[in-house]
């Protein structure tokens, strides 16, 4: 989670973690597409979701544009938004 703090382009996030389910939702605001593609594919993270993904699910992506008066996300509306990807 440090180096999701730090990463520049970063609005917020919030973490629902179930991790003897195998289950984890990040749910994040960025400034742009390439600060979040920075983040994915920096060091730590790439190893970490490299290293995972043998022991989780299906993971899911879902991607939409906010308005700054939308923010903080709230998690029942993204959830309906994976859903429906």
């Amino acid at each position: 989670m440090r180096q999701l703090e730090k990463s520049s382009g970063l609005i917020g996030y919030s973490l629902d973690a179930h991790p003897f389910a195998g289950k984890f939702w990040t749910l994040s605001v960025w400034r742009d597409q390439k600060a979040l593609s920075d983040f994915v594919g920096a060091i730590p993270h790439s190893r970490i979701m490299k290293s995972l993904a043998p022991h989780m699910g299906k993971t899911q992506f879902a991607q939409w544009t906010v308005e700054a008066h939308e923010v903080p996300l709230d998690w029942k509306s993204a959830r309906a938004r994976v859903a429906q990807s």
